[in-house]
C-alpha cells in the first residue's frame, strides 16, 4: 500500500476530506503567501479550488470587528457565517 508520512505535524493533511483548519487560520495563510508574491490563480491550482474561493477567503474578515475575529481565529465555522456578521455590522 502507498502511505505518505509527514515528518511534521501541519494544518494541512494529505486526506483532502479532512481540514482542521480554522477558516481565519486559512485566511491569514492565504495572505500571507499572496503578500509574499504567489498569485491567486496559482494558490488555487496549488489548492485545486476555484479562484473565486481564493478570492473569498482572501477578503473574510473585510468588515469584521477585530473582536469578533479574535474570537473566532481557531474556532470551525462556516465560511457563510462571515458573510452574515458582515450583514451585522
Amino acid at each position: 500500500a502507498l502511505c505518505l508520512v509527514a515528518s511534521e505535524d501541519e494544518g494541512y493533511t494529505y486526506n483532502n476530506r479532512i481540514n482542521r483548519l480554522a477558516i481565519i487560520q486559512e485566511h491569514k495563510m492565504i495572505l500571507h503567501a499572496i503578500e509574499r508574491g504567489v498569485p491567486e490563480d496559482r494558490l488555487a491550482a496549488a489548492l485545486n479550488v476555484k479562484l473565486d474561493q481564493i478570492r473569498r477567503k482572501r477578503r473574510l474578515l473585510d468588515g469584521i470587528c477585530a473582536d469578533a475575529a479574535a474570537l473566532l481565529e481557531d474556532r470551525h465555522v462556516s465560511i457563510n457565517t462571515f458573510d452574515t456578521l458582515k450583514k451585522m455590522g
